[in-house]
């Protein structure tokens, strides 16, 4: 709706000159919207917002002719009209813009169009399939329907997925509390609370957390960092989160589904990784590692390790295929060598080299310790007491041999 036309020469002189902001205000309405002040009712009705209604096909309207400036008092109280191209807008206390804007400016920013620059108390940028340039504030958010840095519902990613919408993009989110970018951050987002973005390909860095579904580039917070799904680049922080991982995690506490190069903190989980678990506690692993589980007290591989476990205490649920040097080593089967002060292995061990070895059931290759004990049969055991169950001779000291067939291997028919 529009207010009745006004004339600023009709002001009594004596109010007009005793009160500096009348007069500036009213300059600024005649310079912006020429003899009148449009009032523009908030409506968030598809119908009566055509930034909602047809957000996909924005167009900007560039009718000339068009302010340069835009004044908003409290919206929807505004001295230009909203749906027009502006180079920038000064809101005094909220102010929202329809069209493209250069720069907002003011307490509380709100845009439907793409925006350069937002800089207040609160920016929003309510696009979609837009560009949101650089936002500074105490919260910004970047996207309508996607939740905010506290209140982060996955379904509206999902739904926009399989819709095959584009996302909206935004470069720069710097805030003291905290940033939501429902849209693909390319850039930086820097809060002192906590980052929330569908997808982050730079920075993501706070005090508190950073949570992204993808990411390519740096999370980094002392508390939270999570990755829903892909992580491409480096994870830091106390704790530390991320489904599929391709790169780096180092802080307090790791958890990765899939890992693909280093895990290095003071306690790391993993289901799968490739390349490296570097902890100063424990590294645990639930299904597969290939590489390196590196801790200063226990490695343990749930299922199969191949490659290296380095450690205090080392344990392989099923099957070694490698090496396992400490104090203590343990695994189910060992195809490879248990270095270390004391080695079990559940079934034959190919290696054993310890004061104490000890080999379950079938042939065991070589064993050299102190005391070398072995369920099955032993090729060669060297210490000061040999004992192998399935050997020709079960019990010498010094050095004990059979390369005889194991007891299950099949005979030769007898005539």
């Amino acid at each position: 709706m529009k207010l009745k036309a006004f004339n600023h020469n009709s002001v009594q002189p004596a109010l007009y000159n005793r009160i500096p902001i009348l007069q500036t205000l009213l300059a600024c309405a005649i310079l912006l919207g020429g003899t009148h002040v449009v009032a523009q009712p908030v409506d968030s009705s598809p119908e009566s917002n055509p930034r909602e209604a047809e957000t996909d096909a924005w167009e900007p309207n560039t009718g000339l002719p068009f302010p340069i400036l835009g004044l908003c008092l409290y919206s929807p109280y505004c001295a230009t009209d909203n749906g027009t191209f502006k180079l920038a807008q000064l809101n005094v206390v909220s102010g929202n813009s329809n069209d493209f804007v250069g720069a907002q400016i003011g307490g509380a920013n709100y845009t439907y169009g793409p925006a350069l620059v937002q800089a207040g108390l609160y920016n929003q940028s309510k696009m979609d399939s837009k560009i949101s340039g650089f936002q500074l504030g105490l919260i910004n958010r970047s996207g309508d329907k996607y939740g905010t840095f506290y209140d982060f519902d996955v379904r509206h990613i999902q739904a926009r997925t399989a819709e095959e919408k584009p996302y909206p993009i935004s470069i720069v989110q710097l805030a003291a509390l905290g940033n939501t970018g429902s849209p693909r951050i390319i850039g930086l987002q820097l809060a002192g609370i906590s980052n929330r973005a569908d997808q982050f390909i730079g920075y993501q860095v706070s005090l508190f957390s950073n949570y992204a579904r993808d990411g390519y580039g740096v999370q980094l917070g002392p508390i939270f960092n999570s990755v829903q799904e892909d992580m491409f680049g480096v994870q830091g922080g106390m704790g530390l989160s991320a489904t599929n991982l391709y790169g780096l995690q180092f802080g307090l506490m790791g958890q990765t589904n899939n890992g693909y190069g280093a895990q290095m903190s003071i306690s790391g989980m993993s289901d799968s990784l490739t390349g490296v678990q570097m902890n100063a506690i424990m590294s645990v692993n639930s299904v597969q590692i290939r590489g390196a589980q590196l801790a200063t007290i226990f490695n343990y591989a749930q299922k199969d390790l191949f490659g290296l476990q380095l450690g205090i205490a080392n344990n392989v649920g099923q099957n070694l295929y490698g090496a396992q040097i400490g104090a203590l080593n343990m695994s189910h089967s060992t195809h490879g060598v248990q270095v270390g002060g004391i080695n079990f292995s559940d079934e034959a061990a190919i290696t054993q080299l310890a004061a104490y070895n000890h080999a379950g059931n079938g042939v065991t290759g070589f064993q050299f310790g102190l005391v070398n004990i072995a369920d099955g049969k032993a090729r060669m055991q060297i210490g000061i007491i040999n004992y192998a169950a399935e050997n020709s001779i079960p019990f010498l000291p010094l050095v004990n041999m059979d390369f005889g067939p194991a007891s299950d291997s099949p005979q030769p028919d007898q005539e």
